[in-house]
């Protein structure tokens, strides 16, 4: 067990079960004491009284203690698919912690959720690989930068038309789109999950097709980390058809998803690899080029971007990393 100091966190659970009272970090660990305070002390979930826990960083400094919690928060934002708080990381630091003692009666408190349990497991197996670190901190970044509710994304809700999910943007919304983007697919690029391509190492032939080496070659490198390629994944396509789905990599011919309705809800069921090769499309051949050349392509497709492209890569990262430190079963 990790020595040092206990440091009270704010951080509480709600309606969760604590299966394990530490975890170790890289360091440091993760206990779960139980929460002295006005919030609710427990939660009632049919006949079973589920008792609030308080999270506590052992650590040797106050400063480490503050650097572990913000990690603990990004866990937390990237557990939940939205920074419902919005929180940055001044605010984090600036939260006062609080030595525990025998003698202390009230706990502080920041947030109640019933995701904090997992969110400090998932920053303990993070902190022994600095690219876990960054890839959370990254994807965190991103939805803290542009994001919706997973909810608002849920064509069932009826949702569509909100003013959050609608167009066109002004100026000052396409650069948080195109920075969210970039954000949430470095957050891949960290995890070394990313397509790897240039001019002179290319991944398809002159006519958009797969070179068999170098699908396996991605492959290759996801089941190193964890992940499962034979699962799909979702890409959301809402609305009519816009100028990018006419680009050759999505004009393939594709299994629409069991939900897709009509012409607004057309999401798409897509294997994992071509997941990701469109989400380096959006990165690499539009997000991250100049806004403003009125004689450039590019241009044009910055402004048809929308939320639901945001979540596409979001979403695609989110899994990386859930997957990568083997949480991607519970969430």
């Amino acid at each position: 067990m990790t020595k040092g100091i206990d440091y009270l966190t704010g951080l509480i659970t709600m309606g969760e079960e604590v299966l394990k009272s530490s975890f170790q970090g890289k360091g440091w660990s993760v206990l779960f004491v139980k929460h002295k305070g006005p919030f609710p002390r427990s939660t009632i979930i049919g006949k079973k009284i589920i008792p609030s826990k308080h999270l506590v960083i052992k650590t040797t400094t106050e400063d480490k203690a503050k650097e572990i919690r913000d990690l603990i928060y990004a866990c937390w934002v990237v557990i939940s698919g939205c920074d419902y708080i919005g929180y940055d990381i001044h605010d984090i630091y600036n939260f006062e912690l609080q030595i525990l003692s025998k003698n202390t009666d009230i706990f502080p408190e920041i947030i109640q959720s019933r995701d904090i349990y997992h969110a400090g497991i998932m920053a303990a197996k993070a902190s022994f690989r600095e690219s876990y670190i960054y890839a959370i901190h990254k994807l965190c970044f991103s939805y803290q930068t542009y994001a919706a509710a997973p909810i608002d994304l849920d064509p069932h809700q009826g949702n569509l038309p909100t003013p959050n999910l609608a167009k066109p943007f002004p100026p000052s919304i396409r650069i948080r789109i195109a920075d969210a983007i970039i954000s949430s697919y470095s957050a891949i690029e960290e995890l070394g999950l990313d397509i790897q391509a240039s001019e002179s190492n290319p991944t398809k032939d002159n006519y958009g097709h797969w070179l068999p080496a170098k699908r396996n070659e991605i492959i290759a490198r996801l089941k190193r980390a964890n992940t499962n390629v034979n699962e799909t994944f979702h890409w959301q396509l809402r609305g009519r058809k816009k100028i990018i789905e006419h680009k050759r990599i999505f004009s393939k011919n594709i299994k629409k998803s069991q939900w897709a309705y009509g012409p607004y809800v057309r999401d798409e069921e897509i294997d994992l690899v071509d997941a990701i090769d469109r989400a380096s499309f959006l990165r690499s051949q539009i997000a991250s080029h100049k806004f403003s050349s009125t004689r450039s392509g590019k241009s044009k497709l910055v402004k048809v971007l929308s939320i639901y492209d945001v979540a596409n890569v979001q979403l695609l990262a989110r899994r990386l990393i859930l997957e990568s430190l083997k949480l991607w079963e519970i969430y």
